[in-house]
């Protein structure tokens, strides 16, 4: 006999418990052109009674932030969405987690969400209003999961969406909202909120005028990224139903520097730390391609990785670029070599790249009707002398991006740690260690930003690659 499905008696435990996420992975094994350096099992556990979707991982400090999207079924035809938060340890241990959804809205449906790089979280949703038009919720909440803005964003028609979201450099966000009339996409603006959730600009990128857009009105837009300048890297295509991929590189103010059109179907890509961008494409329907261009969109190489359906790539500590396809998990060196490859027992695994190696995320008996189910997440280590897209060639010196600071008591600032390899500088500051002399006036943390506490001097020290740097810093 079945058993009858009832999560909502879960709800009242799933704040100690979280989300099991992994998958179940196979024996480690890598091709012959793969380097010694494999990824290894270093833990797995399950977390029970929770499913995650469209799971986001990041590590700061050795504490890893996820979200995603709780599904609870009280039987098999109804559901209820909610946002699953939690902060565990890099052993696996939850540190707090929670669901949340805003109960003042009814019929809220999971859209997307980011986990912020200062350790928050960033949530999209959407909502049915008293009239029956459905409007976007987009929030903000602190590390401790506490809601710090919200915001609504009104649909001007009904078909509209939001394909993709971004964090931006200054911790505000860049969404897409695209309009569809039955048989094809229309128009895409890109809109951008400040860290206070205000809006600041919008921009229409695909429209039927071609003054000022990157695209036609029978165009799309995949993804965009922000590089460490201010400049976004976005792919799109001419005509949807061709897939044939254009990428742009624009200025903080959406003008375009360059544009380069492609063939390649359906791509999706990441920065690369030397100021380029790579991305992977497929060659056919199976086979997919890493291309790197570089910051002036000229191309530097183009590499048959693998085969399978690839959910995402992100560049990993040490190792270069990690894949998280269907069939299993392909790591590359930064130049675009293969590196190792992990084959997955099972389909619906996702992986997410951590500093020093890759977390792997499955939800396990989802599809059975039982009541035993959980969250499996399992770490990789990637262990690695040099963070992605950097030669593997010894550190000549390391220097802080500036020659001193003043701050002001309260103030936060960052900074960045840079290391010298054959005759370039590499930003290390992810993998740097970096210390006050005197924590009472300036306290600093591994991502590079510090506090002033209380007035007057100290010295900020890093260390990288046997190399050690140090800086003044005056706080008034």
């Amino acid at each position: 006999m079945m058993k009858k499905w009832n999560m909502w008696n879960v709800r009242v435990t799933v704040t100690g418990i979280l989300l099991g996420v992994l998958l179940s992975i196979g024996i480690l094994s890598s091709p012959a052109s793969a380097a010694v350096n494999d990824p290894e099992v270093v833990w797995s556990k399950y977390y029970p009674n929770i499913h995650v979707f469209n799971t986001q991982i990041r590590e700061q400090s050795g504490i890893i932030s996820l979200v995603g999207y709780n599904s609870l079924y009280s039987t098999p035809y109804t559901r209820k969405q909610e946002f699953y938060l939690a902060r565990i340890n890099m052993q696996g241990n939850i540190i707090w987690s929670r669901l949340f959804s805003p109960d003042k809205y009814s019929n809220f449906s999971f859209g997307d969400a980011i986990v912020s790089r200062d350790g928050g979280f960033i949530l999209r949703g959407s909502f049915q209003d008293q009239n029956g038009l459905r409007s976007f919720y987009i929030a903000k909440l602190d590390k401790n999961g506490i809601v710090m803005w919200e915001t609504i964003l009104n649909k001007e028609d009904s078909s509209q969406e939001v394909p993709f979201m971004i964090e931006t450099n200054d911790y505000g966000i860049v969404l897409a909202l695209r309009s569809y009339n039955g048989s094809e996409y229309t128009t895409t603006k890109l809109i951008k909120y400040n860290s206070d959730g205000v809006k600041e600009w919008d921009y229409l990128a695909v429209s039927s005028s071609p003054s000022g857009a990157l695209l036609q009105e029978d165009g799309t837009l995949y993804s965009i990224l922000e590089d460490a300048e201010g400049n976004y890297y976005v792919i799109g295509a001419e005509e949807a139903e061709k897939k044939e991929a254009t990428i742009w590189k624009l200025n903080s103010s959406r003008q375009i520097i360059w544009k380069k059109k492609s063939n390649q179907i359906r791509p999706s890509m990441a920065l690369a730390s030397d100021g380029g961008v790579v991305i992977q494409h497929y060659v056919n329907s199976d086979s997919f391609n890493l291309l790197k261009l570089d910051k002036n969109g000229q191309e530097e190489w183009d590499k048959n990785i693998g085969t399978g359906y690839c959910r995402s790539i992100q560049p990993v500590y040490g190792a270069g670029y990690v894949f998280a396809c269907n069939e299993g998990v392909y790591i590359t060196k930064a130049n675009g070599e293969l590196k190792s490859y992990t084959p997955l027992e099972s389909r619906n695994v996702d992986s997410k790249a951590v500093n020093h190696g890759i977390i792997l995320i499955s939800n396990i008996n989802y599809f059975e009707p039982t009541n035993d189910f959980s969250l499996k997440l399992t770490y990789l280590s990637t262990e690695g002398e040099n963070p992605p897209g950097q030669p593997n060639a010894a550190t000549e010196s390391i220097a802080f991006s500036d020659e001193e600071y003043s701050i002001s008591v309260g103030k936060t600032l960052s900074t960045q740690i840079l290391a010298k390899k054959e005759g370039k500088d590499y930003n290390v500051t992810q993998n740097a260690e970096i210390t006050s002399d005197d924590p009472s006036i300036v306290s600093v943390d591994k991502a590079g930003e510090f506090t002033g506490i209380k007035k007057g001097t100290t010295t900020l020290t890093a260390t990288y690659g046997g190399k050690t740097t140090s800086v003044k810093v005056t706080v008034y």
